[in-house]
């Protein structure tokens, strides 16, 4: 019987968002997966200065892969800095292993350099995937110090696992041949989001009405961190604009965050009474509360992807955002399935949300193009990028019957 290939993703820490594709993966005959997690930070209820609120994460479905927690740390400590995540283990695990490949999540913390280190210590061939692109903001001195250093650093990686079209041109950018490249794309669990797509619109109607909002109306949706990055202010401002002083549509603000309460006391000054604020939304409660929306709107700066994007599209929403954000420069086509905002201003976004909330039909097929979309952006593509680039690595890896060969982006 044929050796599977034995890869082991480090990560500093359990990502709800790649669990199900790690388990997809792993389903492959001919490759198993083990996650090293560099800390347990997030496995407990702790404290996110970002959502400044309590969390405590639904569980984390560790079902169908293997995996290992190789520090642990204070549940009141942050990710936050080059050295929060050190953890020495990493080093006897990977030098004491029969690990074929070390995948690497990024290189921005000393125990993901630790990794690289004995990685090759140990002769293992090394994948990286991460979420950088050229239109995030970094000061000319830094960007072109860390472009230096990964210059060099991507030399040694054998193969690159693209999230996306903006993070593919990064690595190219910095000297990557596209040999090396494949695309294992930021996704979702479309499937916990689908059916919210599907549901009798008599639920929507209810849930509006418990929020105090008039379910006859079209019904924008913001869901994000209230943090400057994330502009929510700039949102409601251009919602009240576009409003002006009419019961025109429902905007309905879901997250937590330092700005949360700042932004309710502009909705009070503004006096807008088809506003709701959830507060912290659990990923458990988002599928049906993104069910309420017919248009959603992320008008964030500086953002590497943007998986809420993901979320949205897989409920069946149309987007309004700026082609800057990773997710919507691949998965947003501009007047099919959203638009894209040329500026991030009040008056911009206001006439994009009369123009878009003006046809109720035209929003729902929108909103099916977004559907078509998602069902092409899943795990099965993130299984397809990695046996592509096992392949070109030298791996004997089989396609399945029901793999995709195409990764063009």
């Amino acid at each position: 019987m044929k050796k599977p290939v034995k890869i082991a993703i480090v990560t500093t820490h359990p990502v709800h968002y790649f669990q199900s594709m790690y388990r997809v993966i792993n389903s492959h005959p001919d490759l198993d997966v083990t996650a090293l997690f560099l800390s347990n930070f997030g496995m407990e209820k702790h404290y996110d200065p970002e959502f400044d609120t309590e969390v405590e994460w639904e569980s984390t479905q560790f079902a169908g892969y293997k995996w290992k927690v190789l520090s642990k740390q204070d549940t009141d400590s942050s990710l936050n800095g080059f050295f929060s995540v050190v953890c020495p283990g990493i080093w006897r695990e990977i030098t004491q292993s029969d690990y074929d490949i070390i995948w690497l999540h990024g290189y921005n913390y000393l125990g993901l350099i630790l990794a690289f280190v004995a990685a090759k210590f140990a002769k293992k061939k090394i994948f990286y995937r991460s979420e950088t692109h050229l239109r995030l903001s970094r000061s000319p001195l830094k960007r072109i110090a860390r472009d230096t250093a990964l210059r060099i650093y991507f030399r040694m990686i054998d193969g690159f696992l693209a999230i996306g079209t903006l993070n593919r041109r990064y690595y190219e950018t910095l000297g990557v041949p596209a040999c090396k490249i494949t695309l294992v794309p930021y996704t979702v669990d479309n499937e916990k989001f689908y059916p919210v797509a599907t549901l009798q619109n008599a639920s929507r109607r209810d849930k509006l009405s418990a929020y105090g909002l008039d379910p006859n109306l079209p019904t924008i949706i913001y869901c994000s961190k209230f943090s400057v990055r994330k502009n929510p202010e700039l949102v409601l401002r251009a919602f009240h604009q576009f409003c002006g002083g009419d019961q025109r549509a429902n905007l309905l603000m879901a997250g937590s965050g330092p700005l949360l309460d700042s932004v309710k006391k502009t909705a009070e000054t503004l006096d807008c009474s088809n506003i709701y604020f959830t507060g912290f939304v659990n990923q458990n409660e988002l599928p049906s509360l993104l069910q309420c929306g017919n248009l959603f709107v992320l008008a964030s700066e500086n953002e590497p992807w943007g998986l809420v994007i993901n979320e949205a599209m897989a409920s069946g929403m149309p987007i309004l955002s700026t082609s800057s954000i990773g997710s919507a420069y691949d998965l947003v086509e501009d007047g099919v399935n959203g638009k894209h905002l040329p500026e991030l201003s009040i008056d911009c976004i206001a006439q994009h949300l009369a123009t878009l909330t003006r046809d109720s039909e035209e929003l729902r097929v929108m909103g099916l193009k977004s559907l078509e979309k998602m069902s092409e952006w899943n795990y099965q593509k993130c299984l397809d990028g990695v046996v592509k680039n096992l392949q070109a690595t030298g791996f004997n890896i089989r396609h399945l019957q029901n793999d995709t060969t195409s990764d063009d982006i």
